[in-house]
């Protein structure tokens, strides 16, 4: 079995939980958005989750991973927009994306991803 790389697993992952990508807004640096609802979904760190994954990919990586907070998930989130915005406009825009993942923490907006049906 070949392993994916990381960006390849959190597309993975994210299709298996049924997440929304980036609600609200376009699809824009998606693999951020789906980064993000993985690790509010799990309340984990995607990397360490990813981390496990890799020396195992049988185990229960989310539930043995780091934890991880909303806050923490919603700077991930900026800095993964950030990165991938190379021109200024690109920065300003990944700016006003963290402010509204930030500003839907605040208000509780958001919890619109679907729970897995694991029968």
């Amino acid at each position: 079995m070949e392993m994916l790389n990381y960006w390849q697993w959190i597309e993975q992952e994210a299709r298996i939980m049924r997440s929304d990508g980036c609600t609200v807004v376009s699809d824009w640096h998606k693999e951020c958005c789906w980064e993000h609802d993985l690790a509010c979904y799990f309340m984990a760190d995607p990397r360490r989750a990813y981390e496990l994954y890799c020396a195992d990919p049988l185990s229960a990586y989310w539930m043995n991973g780091a934890e991880m907070s909303r806050r923490k998930a919603d700077y991930m989130f900026g800095d993964c927009n950030h990165e991938w915005s190379i021109t200024k406009a690109g920065r300003i825009r990944s700016f006003l994306r963290f402010l509204g993942v930030r500003i839907g923490a605040f208000l509780n907006i958001g919890r619109r991803i679907a729970k897995v049906d694991i029968r």
